[in-house]
């Protein structure tokens, strides 16, 4: 029990920029191509109205001349010049293998974002129908293995292709993002990607979506930790010293306010970024440290606290994370730190 093995602590292989690139810039989608006349959008109708017509009365009838009123076609809402599809409510299709519940639930919270932002980032508003594959779409939303392919860019590091439609977008817009990440990880790529659809290009704002590259893992902005353990007992223990390391860093006066990272409590291992597991084994033969663990995700990261004595696991954490978010890791948070050092440890 307790940390006898702390001295071969593994430190937590963590990736703080674990930036995976996001294709869809102009780069990889080619040179612009010349607009196509046979992508122009039909002409918004306009008001038309039946010609006023007078029925024929032979001389001295005293027949009433009747004026039938003009039938009108309702006009739709204007579109706003900037908008490359001509249309504002764009219609949504997930390919038929990918439309699961779960994936579809993520898919609608990237189309609302888009909806109650487009105006403001991309310069005209729009919505979205989500439809069937079988039915007429204009945007196509694909998931395959990372790394994806993006034209003739496929790198270890690309886990999402688009068009970037500054102009005139093609009839179908192929959108490809990479499947098994997190929910919080797949909402920010799918964002980043109809971002792209929508016209925008990387460094746009909102920079926090838009930028070349979405940090995964310990380095997003908001970090989502997932603790679990053998029981609930096990993992309330656990939780008030958790709590105290992640504490450390949100407010560590060696970081900026922008470098400080954000943590929330999710319930679900696949919502999170961070997972903490508390457990007996996993790090060595008779227990007593922490180590790496083998996440279920891609770009999650995992650390487990094996058979720890509960005084510690502030400690245990914090010395896990301190590379991470820290330039000078702390002398009190070393590998060779003593057992007084890291018993109700608290910063």
């Amino acid at each position: 029990m307790g940390d006898v093995h702390a001295r071969r602590l593994v430190a937590l292989v963590l990736c703080l920029v674990a930036l995976v690139a996001l294709a869809g810039c102009s780069a990889v989608i080619g040179p612009e191509e010349a607009e196509d006349p046979s992508l122009a959008t039909s002409p918004t109708p306009t008001e038309t109205g039946a010609a006023t017509s007078a029925p024929t009365t032979a001389p001295g009838s005293q027949q009433t001349v009747e004026t039938r009123a003009p039938t009108v076609t309702p006009t739709p809402a204007p579109v706003d010049s900037a908008n490359p599809f001509g249309n504002r409510t764009l219609a949504v299709a997930i390919a038929p293998d990918d439309r699961t519940p779960e994936r579809t639930a993520v898919v609608r919270r990237a189309l609302d974002y888009w909806e109650g932002n487009a105006a403001a980032h991309a310069g005209y508003p729009v919505e979205f129908a989500l439809v069937d594959a079988s039915a007429s779409h204009r945007i196509e939303l694909a998931f395959e293995s990372a790394p994806v392919t993006c034209g003739t860019i496929s790198t270890d590091r690309t886990i999402g292709c688009a068009p970037v439609n500054e102009r005139r977008a093609p009839p179908v817009s192929q959108v490809t993002v990479a499947a098994n990440q997190t929910d919080a990880y797949t909402h920010e790529i799918l964002v980043h990607e109809l971002g792209h659809v929508l016209g925008l290009d990387h460094d746009d704002e909102p920079r926090r979506y838009m930028r070349e590259t979405l940090p995964s893992g310990l380095g997003r902005d908001t970090v989502d930790v997932y603790l679990t353990g053998p029981d609930d007992t096990a993992v309330g223990r656990a939780r008030s010293e958790v709590e105290t390391a992640l504490s450390y860093f949100e407010s560590h006066p060696s970081l900026a306010a922008d470098e400080r990272p954000t943590f929330e409590f999710v319930t679900t291992r696949e919502a999170a970024d961070f997972v903490i597991e508390v457990r007996d084994g996993g790090c060595f033969d008779d227990g007593g440290g922490s180590c790496t663990g083998e996440p279920a995700y891609r770009g999650q990261q995992q650390l487990v606290l094996d058979s720890l004595d509960t005084e510690v696991v502030a400690w245990h954490v914090a010395y896990h994370l301190a590379p991470v978010y820290l330039a000078d890791v702390p002398e009190d948070l070393a590998g060779d730190a003593s057992r007084s050092e890291r018993t109700y440890w608290d910063g």
